[in-house]
């Protein structure tokens, strides 16, 4: 073992977030399932830890804005609910879509950016340019969207014709693909993704931003070097135009 690695080693036994810095390697959590944020799904096989490969957006962005740096990025695939414990017990060095409290943590906010949508069917022929240009139609939203998006849009709601939440978005979007849904609220580059993925005859859609700004998800570390390094990196991203590309590469 070099010198390196018996500190990162011996920083792990002792629980300090040590040999993110000084090692090569990052730990990074991630949510799977989420395609094509994260496009790994349990059970995993070694080609969903390959970084030669097209892991997902979200996974792109932080093994790019760490590359200057000489860190190579390991992900480290679980649920919401583990991730928080797994960074505070410094199993992981750094965490996607964590809580912004965590004691400890250092947060940053705007890492990943997401816009959800209201996606209709074109053939129907209606305009629409908010909730309210949905009465009357069969809609299908993501998950808890009703807890999440707002007391407006649990009001528009009751003027549906009908409406499911779907857990699965991959099923979601074959309901509208289908013709069994006229409109979706979905992120979009989810939408795109399905969309595109599932091949087929695609029918025509008007795509409209549910809200005004996108909505971020931020990304949190042990270790304020690491951070720095990963702040630094992610405007080099975008100011270069690459922060763009990834999302193209993805979804285009």
């Amino acid at each position: 073992m070099t010198r390196a690695g018996l500190v990162c080693l011996l920083a792990g036994l002792m629980g300090l977030p040590l040999c993110a810095v000084a090692g090569d390697t990052v730990r990074v959590g991630f949510k799977s399932g989420k395609a094509p944020y994260v496009m790994a799904s349990a059970p995993y096989t070694d080609s969903d830890y390959d970084m030669t490969r097209r892991l997902g957006i979200e996974v792109s962005l932080v093994q790019e804005a760490l590359a200057p740096f000489g860190k190579t990025v390991h992900p480290v695939y679980m649920n919401f609910h583990r991730m928080p414990r797994q960074l505070l017990d410094g199993k992981i060095d750094a965490a996607s879509n964590v809580p912004g409290d965590l004691p400890g943590v250092l947060y940053v906010e705007r890492f990943l950016r997401l816009r959800d949508h209201i996606i209709v069917r074109a053939d129907l022929g209606r305009q629409v340019a908010g909730l309210g240009d949905l009465t009357g139609l069969r809609v299908a939203a993501f998950q808890r969207a009703k807890d999440f998006l707002g007391d407006d849009y649990r009001a528009a709601v009751a003027t549906f014709a009908s409406y499911h939440e779907i857990d699965d978005q991959k099923n979601q979007v074959l309901l509208f693909l289908a013709g069994r849904a006229d409109a979706l609220v979905i992120e979009l580059g989810i939408f795109k993704y399905w969309a595109k993925a599932l091949g087929g005859e695609q029918p025509g859609y008007h795509a409209t931003p549910l809200l005004k700004d996108p909505f971020w998800i931020g990304v949190g570390f042990r270790d304020p070097a690491l951070r720095d390094q990963f702040v630094d990196g992610l405007a080099r991203l975008v100011k270069s135009g690459r922060y763009d590309q990834i999302y193209a590469e993805y979804l285009d």
